[in-house]
């Protein structure tokens, strides 16, 4: 019945019918990046290593509004497409797939302010597709500023003690920390560093829906 009342879905930006999540012109618009999956360095004295970011498309034009009006404009319905954006990139690779996804946390005060974790709903729409489970294993315990003014160094050290375990993480060899923007890193390489001070061989990989085309690492 739903793959029947799927086909009667528009196009969400365009209102074309039976084109949802969107159209094939408006497809047009989007920016993919050309590796939709490549390796970030990590060094910390727990871990040293390579960390894969999957990441579809970039930060910019078409993409960076339907983001900013999903995440401050509360137009929650675009995660509809942020998920096959990314579930498209997955399936099309040999990669191996998480046993988990762990969405990264807002602080409590944030959450409030917001409404919403825009990163638990997309981890929730990837675990119905993926047929993976996702659990809120992190928590964050400081509610520092906003990271957008801030070199990476800078971001590193506000967020050097911003995560703590929420959940046990127990039996998993590989798991994939989900987020909407990839910009510096800090913030995911924050959360890797908190999940091997306690798991240090676990294999963390990284899942956005968009990266910036510099990428200050």
């Amino acid at each position: 019945m739903l793959s029947q009342l799927k086909s009667y879905f528009a196009c969400l930006y365009c209102g074309h019918s039976r084109s949802f999540p969107l159209c094939y012109n408006c497809q047009k618009h989007i920016s993919w990046t050309p590796e939709p999956h490549h390796p970030i360095h990590l060094d910390h004295k727990h871990h040293a290593s390579s960390i894969l970011l999957i990441s579809p498309c970039h930060y910019h034009g078409f993409i960076r509004d339907l983001l900013q009006k999903y995440k401050y404009q509360h137009q929650l319905y675009w995660v509809h497409l942020f998920t096959d954006l990314v579930c498209k990139v997955l399936r099309q690779s040999t990669l191996s797939m998480p046993e988990l996804l762990i969405p990264v946390p807002l602080h409590t005060k944030r959450f409030q302010t917001r409404g919403f974790n825009q990163a638990a709903i997309l981890a929730n729409h990837l675990s119905k597709r993926l047929e993976i489970p996702s659990k809120m294993i992190l928590k964050r315990v400081q509610n520092t500023p906003p990271l957008h003014a801030y070199g990476l160094a800078m971001r590193l050290q506000l967020l050097s003690e911003a995560f703590a375990y929420a959940a046990p993480l127990k039996g998993m060899l590989h798991v994939a920390l989900v987020d909407d923007i990839y910009t510096s890193g800090a913030t995911l390489k924050a959360c890797t560093k908190t999940l091997h001070m306690h798991h240090p061989d676990l294999k963390v990989t990284w899942i956005t829906i968009a990266k910036t085309r510099i990428q200050p690492e």
